[in-house]
């Protein structure tokens, strides 16, 4: 009876190790999935405004959407780290994105006041530099070296990416900015199923 209990027990904790192991790997997984598709929404808002003629509406626009899109992005994976540490007693500790929610939110007027026009370049945004801080933001809390060196690769791109923005609207350094940007967006999805699938094969 002991030697049955016994295996039970090891059962049980051969399951809360998976279940351990998949919410880890879904920590790399869902912050590239969800930030590669808010960066491909932005890419396409880019495409959109570089086909309009120039105005205060269109800036705004690219002044609003990451800044919004960064909360929305981080209240969905709060959320879903709420639901999983729920169900499965895993998800929270350094899991959770609370802190990070709550500090960007809170350190949005710092950072439109401070370092917003950084990312104003010729009529364009150098717009990665918002995903690649906020996932480096993520990954110093989370402590996960992955999701660290995907954002330090985000954030070179997006050096590339100012450079190429510095350039008239409609030129063809300027498409080639936005299509950096896709390039790096679809990079991120599929690193982010990647992740999942892997998470999921445990």
């Amino acid at each position: 009876m002991n030697g049955a209990t016994g295996i039970t027990d090891v059962q049980a904790e051969v399951r809360a190790l998976r279940a351990r192991v998949r919410a880890d790997r879904r920590t790399v997984g869902l912050p590239l999935l969800v930030f590669g598709i808010l960066t491909l929404v932005d890419s396409a808002l880019l495409a959109v405004i570089a086909l309009m003629p120039e105005s205060g509406g269109a800036k705004l626009t690219l002044l609003l959407y990451w800044p919004l899109a960064g909360a929305a992005g981080l209240i969905v994976l709060r959320d879903h780290a709420r639901r999983l540490a729920a169900r499965a007693g895993v998800g929270g500790g350094p899991r959770s994105y609370e802190v990070v929610t709550v500090g960007f939110v809170v350190s949005l007027p710092v950072l439109a006041l401070l370092f917003v026009p950084v990312f104003f370049v010729g009529g364009y945004w150098a717009t990665l530099a918002w995903p690649a801080a906020i996932l480096t933001a993520i990954a110093l809390r989370q402590r996960n070296n992955v999701v660290y060196g995907v954002a330090v690769a985000l954030a070179l791109t997006g050096l590339v990416q100012g450079l190429l923005a510095a350039t008239p609207r409609g030129s063809v350094e300027g498409w080639a900015a936005i299509a950096l940007q896709v390039a790096a967006g679809v990079a991120l999805i599929l690193g982010g199923r990647t992740a999942d699938r892997r998470a999921r094969a445990v």
